[in-house]
């Protein structure tokens, strides 16, 4: 009897200690943030082109660089997506000060101007690529080759992720395809992407991001179906180790954000 009233204390010792690691770890400084910033950038081009003048997914190179200083000099520390994935599974909160840096689209001007500043300050960041885009190059505008991203990637500066295959356009110019098509279809798109990162020696992704933001029951429920593990929208808020893994938020850089404006926002 008193080996059993000892077995049962133990296990209800566990189960205590358990239940208040997180809160001692928070305590002590070890995983003290119970949210983070993520922060959502496209294209960036030197300011003296002017092309952020009239589109708002363009980001001068001068400001990228002064926000990506002001988050060093402030001992912000970079968390990649395939991390907050694991800090998301343990809910313990995250590390003092983390910022996810994320890119949409897989623009060469990512590797030209983002890298070099990234690399410079030790930061690392994620990109969701649309594997239909990759390599592919135009008068306007190019896009990362699957040689350059397993590169980028071995050097441990960028991590790569999901932004569909082939479902980045607006069905009639104005609806979302991923939220117009059938679950079945969803599916293929995200593990064709899958396969075509495995096919070029890249990590498995383990998140999407909606084009547009866009998204419904169908999608999310496609994104479970692929195997995802977390799916990013464009709606304003941080990620916190409550939320929806499906419906994370994330903050849009803007051109022309002051230094004080973006401060704000990562603090928001």
């Amino acid at each position: 009897m008193v080996g059993m009233r000892k077995g049962v204390l133990g296990i209800w010792t566990a189960m205590v200690a358990l239940a208040i690691l997180p809160a001692l770890l928070r305590r002590v400084g070890a995983f003290p943030e119970r949210s983070v910033p993520v922060l959502l950038y496209h294209h960036l081009a030197p300011e003296s082109e002017g092309k952020y003048l009239d589109n708002g997914a363009i980001v001068p190179v001068e400001e990228f660089r002064q926000q990506m200083e002001w988050l060093r000099e402030h001992g912000y520390r970079t968390i990649t997506v395939s991390e907050l994935d694991r800090f998301l599974s343990r809910r313990w909160g995250f590390p003092p000060k983390g910022v996810v840096i994320t890119f949409d689209d897989g623009y060469e001007s990512v590797a030209t101007y983002a890298v070099p500043i990234l690399e410079n300050l030790g930061f690392r960041a994620s990109v969701f690529v649309i594997g239909s885009q990759v390599g592919r190059n135009t008068s306007e505008l190019s896009h990362l080759s699957w040689e350059e991203m397993k590169t980028l990637s071995g050097k441990g500066v960028l991590e790569f992720q999901n932004h569909t295959f082939a479902a980045h356009y607006l069905i009639d110019g104005q609806h979302p395809a991923l939220t117009e098509w059938p679950e079945n279809l969803i599916v293929k798109d995200l593990k064709d992407l899958d396969n075509a990162f495995a096919e070029h020696g890249l990590a498995r992704p383990v998140a999407v991001a909606y084009p547009y933001g866009a998204y419904n029951d169908v999608v999310v429920g496609a994104v479970k179906e692929a195997g995802l593990k977390m799916g990013f929208t464009v709606e304003r808020g941080r990620v916190s180790t409550n939320s929806d893994r499906f419906r994370l938020p994330r903050m849009i850089v803007f051109p022309g954000t002051s230094i004080e404006k973006f401060a704000a926002l990562v603090r928001e």
